[in-house]
């Protein structure tokens, strides 16, 4: 339900971590960037995010490398949804996060991708329990929709909203094919 790409290779790392200091290898440092992680690793406010998820981790260390970083910050933080969904929905602090980043991917986006960004969005907002701004989102997407491909993936989110245990709130179940 959060929209991840099928695979088969579920034995892929995603996001490798270094097991020392527990550095997220999201992408290749630059000389800059490594001058400025070492600076961060020793701070507290990356010896508080150690015990996160790592796509969090990865998040705060792009924000504090700022203007050198080339990653995507909403990109990471989605990816810590589909890949780590034990460790992100639970957290408050990522969810809050994960919604501000989404608020400027929207912006961002072409008008095409709106309805599954929105989409998206109600299925995480719906798993966190904001059911009006679930519907917000949902409604809006069924609105921007043209060819109607998001007609299950909805009634998967309002079987969620009607029953938190649903199978439809867990990240990781299928979009039934009708």
């Amino acid at each position: 339900m959060s929209m991840a790409p099928i695979s088969t290779c579920d034995f892929v790392t995603r996001l490798p971590q270094c097991p020392q200091n527990f550095l997220p290898m999201y992408k290749e440092f630059t000389e800059a960037d490594l001058g400025l992680l070492g600076d961060y690793m020793v701070t507290e406010s990356y010896d508080s995010n150690v015990d996160r998820s790592r796509y969090y981790l990865a998040y705060n260390i792009e924000r504090y490398i700022g203007e050198s970083g080339t990653s995507d910050p909403f990109l990471l933080l989605l990816h810590g949804l589909w890949y780590d969904p034990e460790n992100t929905f639970s957290d408050e602090i990522y969810m809050s996060d994960f919604f501000f980043e989404a608020q400027s991917e929207l912006r961002r986006a072409v008008e095409a991708d709106l309805p599954y960004l929105k989409s998206m969005l109600a299925f995480a907002y719906a798993k966190v329990g904001e059911i009006k701004e679930a519907r917000v989102q949902m409604s809006e997407a069924i609105a921007l929709e043209q060819n109607g491909f998001l007609t299950v993936y909805h009634r998967g989110i309002e079987a969620c909203i009607a029953k938190p245990s649903s199978e439809f709130c867990s990240p990781t179940t299928l979009i039934p094919a009708n």
